[in-house]
């Protein structure tokens, strides 16, 4: 099993994101206080609680091109992780942000 120090952040809670939130531990050993699950849709929230998630670390945030760099930046830093589920803002400009930033970043979406 794989150990991770650092804060994952799974922006999207969609099927695709409830099912990796739902297997994720069973191959990332991870402390619980450090996964947080950003969406804009809060009723997902009894699902990530139900799944096992810390209510504090479940956020709804609207994330958008114009400030996916504040909504990020204040709980990612350096040797984190992205794991982006979601599909509505370009992932290229996440991608260089987390470049920029040291942060790594995984994508599932079909967005650019």
């Amino acid at each position: 099993m794989i150990k991770f120090d650092g804060r994952i952040v799974q922006f999207g809670f969609g099927a695709v994101g409830k099912s990796f939130y739902e297997k994720i531990s069973k191959e990332i050993k991870f402390d619980e206080n450090k996964y947080f699950v950003i969406t804009m849709n809060s009723y997902e929230f009894d699902a990530f609680v139900n799944l096992g998630g810390l209510v504090s670390n479940f956020l709804v945030r609207e994330v958008t091109r114009d400030n996916f760099k504040e909504v990020f930046g204040a709980i990612l830093h350096e040797g984190d992780l992205l794991i982006d589920f979601a599909d509505t803002v370009g992932t290229k400009d996440f991608c260089m942000w987390c470049a920029d930033n040291n942060i790594m970043y995984l994508n599932t979406g079909e967005a650019d």
